[in-house]
């Protein structure tokens, strides 16, 4: 199967907001709002696996607290899904265990470099509550996150295809 992009999602926090498209810059995040922005370009771009959250979901991962964190706008209960951990871009097929710093994606026309791994922002944690950390860090180390810088400007959406052009510092 073809990794693919299966949400893109803009915002200040946790959860995100799906949008039906965001342009990528290079210079300064994600700029489909402006206030949706990190401090440092080599962390711009946040991915996660869609899988993982299939995963999560399957394992009863729910919103234990959402008053712990200012904002959180999801119910208790609620299952898991995708946006809620913070991430800019949900991927469907990219074997995240394959990718190291440097290697280089082509997201729908935007390009963007693998500057490191990630987890979740601790704000999921204090929501999602320490089900969410066992069912992680019990699970996939690939299924963490991917943190990116954008290269190359363009415009993703849901559906776009995802291909790795080159691996850099392999």
């Amino acid at each position: 199967m073809a990794a693919s992009v299966y949400q893109v999602n803009s915002g200040v926090d946790i959860p995100r907001k799906p949008m039906p498209q965001l342009f990528f810059s290079t210079d300064g995040p994600v700029l489909s709002l402006p206030y949706d922005q990190h401090a440092y370009l080599e962390k711009a771009v946040y991915l996660l696996p869609y899988e993982m959250y299939v995963s999560l979901a399957g394992k009863g991962v729910r919103v234990a607290d959402p008053k712990k964190h200012k904002g959180f706008i999801r119910r208790e209960g609620d299952l898991v899904r995708p946006a809620d951990l913070g991430e800019h871009i949900t991927t469907v097929g990219l074997e995240y265990g394959m990718l190291h710093n440097g290697a280089v994606l082509r997201v729908g026309n935007a390009a963007m470099e693998i500057t490191g791994k990630t987890t979740p922002p601790g704000a999921a944690y204090e929501v999602f509550g320490s089900r969410l950390e066992r069912s992680l860090y019990g699970g996939k180390q690939e299924w963490w996150g991917l943190f990116a810088k954008v290269i190359e400007e363009g415009i993703i959406r849901p559906a776009d295809q995802i291909l790795t052009l080159e691996y850099l510092n392999v």
